[in-house]
């Protein structure tokens, strides 16, 4: 399973089952093994062979995603993508914990655990770290030691390119 910022893809090693294609994936069920999908099938394990395809089809549609797509090169692979409406929900959130950043380091330097407690983020990992490091890459804020970035004692500035950037965004907002 590999998860990106815009899809889920899963994939299992081996092809489909001989005499399938990917064309038939959700029209026509081949149990590979009959002996235990019927033993699985008996123990309420499995309620209903060949419904899987169809089921994730219709999730997706339910949920606003895009139709899973599927793809067979030796191995067999799904590809799941999110609602845009949700990606886009996820972004402005991000969005909005870059500006409180730059707001709190236009008054003064913080570490990333500072920056974790004041921006209310569960910790300085995950969407923490991505976010200072979109920053840096902007250019919109700087490392306090720039010649050591993971010491212990490592802080960050806003930049002046970031203080322009923090005063269009005021700006904006008014």
């Amino acid at each position: 399973m590999e998860i990106y910022s815009n899809r889920l893809e899963v994939s299992s090693p081996g092809t489909l089952p001989k005499g399938m294609t990917v064309i038939d994936l959700g029209q026509k069920s081949v149990r590979r093994n009959a002996l235990i999908a019927d033993l699985l099938h008996r123990i309420g394990f499995i309620e209903k062979a060949g419904t899987g395809i169809r089921r994730m089809r219709e999730e997706a549609h339910e949920h606003g995603c895009l139709e899973p797509s599927f793809e067979e090169t030796g191995f067999f692979s799904t590809t799941f993508s999110p609602n845009p409406e949700v990606r886009l929900e996820v972004g402005a959130q991000s969005g909005a914990q870059s500006e409180q950043v730059l707001e709190i380091l236009g008054i003064g330097t913080c570490s990333a655990g500072e920056l974790a407690v004041k921006t209310g983020a569960a910790s300085k990992s995950g969407a923490m770290k991505r976010t200072l490091t979109k920053l840096i890459t902007q250019g919109y804020i700087e490392y306090t030691i720039p010649d050591k970035p993971t010491s212990r004692l490592q802080r960050y500035r806003i930049t002046e390119t970031g203080r322009k950037v923090l005063m269009e965004l005021k700006e904006a907002q008014r």
